[in-house]
């Protein structure tokens, strides 16, 4: 549920219960840090949402507890895979984070729907060390850095996006403003 749609007295305790409730954030993020924060040590939660706060800007401070207190150990890219009966217009993911030691990220790209295929998928996201022939499985290291949007690509394409944020100003630091789509209420421009 987007927060426009929240009635103001009940936004602002929202905000003042929840850290994580920052800028132009959805519903799904204090549950999220509500969630979190009721495990236990070594205690896990899998989500299956939309993966945007993995990388806008109102989802910050949610980025910032996990890397700070938690450990994001498995994330499923859902994007362009048939997995609901009904055409959505979201980017699912599914995220596996721990209360525990900040470690190595198990990462897999639009799985195939299938009960054998998402068998073996299991089984790879869980084994404890990951096989050199563990198919589409991989491991990446630093995912979760601070309020930083999560980089969940090679390790060679991170490297290069944080070459070039050493090297040159953000966009809206050279006077851009930078939008999302129909978000921006500009649909006609869109569609």
């Amino acid at each position: 549920m987007r927060q426009e749609l929240i009635p103001a007295p009940l936004l602002a305790e929202y905000r003042s219960r929840f850290e994580t409730m920052y800028d132009r954030a959805d519903l799904y993020i204090p549950f999220i840090e509500r969630s979190l924060m009721s495990l236990s040590k070594g205690g896990s939660l899998g989500f299956i949402c939309a993966d945007r706060w993995m990388k806008n800007r109102y989802s910050g401070p949610l980025r910032k507890l996990v890397s700070r207190e938690f450990h994001l150990k498995i994330y499923v890219d859902m994007v362009d895979t048939p997995a609901f009966h009904s055409d959505v217009i979201a980017y699912p993911a599914i995220t596996i984070i721990s209360r525990e030691k900040p470690g190595v990220t198990r990462i897999a790209r639009r799985p195939e729907i299938n009960r054998a295929a998402l068998a073996d998928l299991a089984d790879a996201l869980r084994v404890m060390a990951l096989p050199k022939d563990a198919g589409t499985v991989r491991e990446l290291s630093g995912v979760a850095c601070g309020a930083e949007p999560w980089l969940l690509e090679s390790s060679d394409q991170m490297a290069l996006i944080r070459r070039l944020e050493r090297n040159f100003p953000m966009l809206e630091d050279t006077g851009c403003k930078v939008g999302i789509g129909v978000a921006t209420g500009a649909d006609k421009a869109f569609i």
